[in-house]
C-alpha cells in the first residue's frame, strides 16, 4: 500500500507541475500576443503622462497653516485658499 500512495503523490506532483508549466507558456503566449496589437511607446508614455499629470493636479487638497496661541502651543487652521473636501482646483 505505501508504494501506490508514494506513485500517487509523484504522479500528483509531476501533473501539477506540467499543468504550471503550460500555464506559464500559456500567459507568455498571450502576452507576446498582445504587445503585438499594442500601441507605439511613444503614444503610451504621452498616455501615462497625461494620466499622472491629472492624478496630481487633481490631488491638490486644502492647505493648513499652524498658528500659535496664547499659551505657547499650536493649532492647525485652514489656508485662506482651501476649498471645500472633493473640488479640485
Amino acid at each position: 500500500m505505501l508504494h501506490y500512495l508514494m506513485y500517487k503523490t509523484l504522479a500528483d506532483e509531476r501533473t501539477r507541475d506540467l499543468v504550471a508549466v503550460a500555464r506559464r507558456r500559456q500567459l507568455v503566449a498571450e502576452a507576446i500576443h498582445d504587445s503585438r496589437d499594442a500601441k507605439p511607446a511613444v503614444v503610451r508614455l504621452r498616455e501615462i503622462s497625461a494620466r499622472m499629470v491629472a492624478l496630481l493636479n487633481g490631488r491638490r487638497g486644502p492647505r493648513t497653516t499652524v498658528t500659535s496661541t496664547s499659551r505657547g502651543g499650536s493649532m492647525l487652521s485652514p489656508a485662506s485658499d482651501a476649498c471645500p473636501i472633493g473640488c479640485a482646483t
